[in-house]
């Protein structure tokens, strides 16, 4: 094998060991706090407008208990299903403002871009994949839009109304997975995300569903390093 990939193995196997050394879970309840760059849709990939995200949100351990054991070897050691949890679920509840829409939309014959800004709730679930420091989840978003607009050229269309012409609810599907690096006292988070939205968001004729690919940083922070206790 050449010297420079021997190198190049042996760079790419100090730098995974380094991850994983900071991979292993604690319990606890955390507090989130990220956000960044986005492309949406409302016809999948058709008219695609680049955007932005912003979310906070609470993660938080399960608890299930110590009484209920799983056998992890045939000389009768077991472990408890709430240590398992421990190291590898993860609960969250994210509220963000996340940016959506379309470029190329036909308002009276003119070529305008359509932007519908919401406010969502995501409630969504995290595995972290044993020995590594990646994850990967999902859940559902819950949106209200913040503001709707229809412009051409940057200049709002006042022709129509965007509250006429794009529906205020959303609500979908979320994909996502990424990764935690502990650094100090914080773990920085990084994460691309799909959410997939059901409602058709046209009051028009046209059937139009949001789809947005996103990818976030952020950090985490504990801000309980126990369970609450469970009486």
């Amino acid at each position: 094998m050449p010297k420079n990939r021997i190198i190049t193995a042996i760079v790419i196997w100090l730098c995974m060991t380094a991850l994983c050394a900071n991979a292993q879970q604690t319990p606890g309840t955390f507090v989130e706090i990220g956000g960044g760059m986005s492309i949406s849709s409302l016809r999948f990939f058709h008219s695609i407008k680049p955007g932005f995200n912003a979310q906070v949100g609470i993660g938080y351990t399960p608890f299930i208990g110590q009484s209920i054991l799983i056998p992890i070897d045939s000389v009768g050691n077991a472990r408890s299903i709430h240590n398992v949890l421990d190291e590898h679920i993860r609960a969250y509840l994210f509220v963000s403002y996340t940016s959506k829409g379309e470029t190329q939309v036909k308002i009276d014959n003119v070529e305008a871009r359509g932007e519908i800004n919401y406010f969502e709730i995501k409630p969504q679930g995290r595995y972290y994949i044993p020995l590594t420091p990646f994850y990967v989840g999902g859940g559902i978003f819950i949106g209200i839009a913040a503001s709707r607009s229809l412009s051409h050229n940057g200049k709002p269309i006042r022709t129509v109304e965007a509250s006429d012409y794009y529906r205020a609810f959303d609500t979908g599907f979320i994909a996502a997975g990424g990764g935690e690096i502990g650094v100090g006292s914080v773990r920085i988070v990084g994460e691309i995300c799909l959410e997939k939205g059901i409602p058709n968001v046209s009051k028009t004729s046209t059937k139009k569903h949001t789809f947005a690919i996103m990818l976030n940083a952020g950090v985490s922070l504990t801000i309980l390093d126990k369970h609450f206790k469970h009486y």
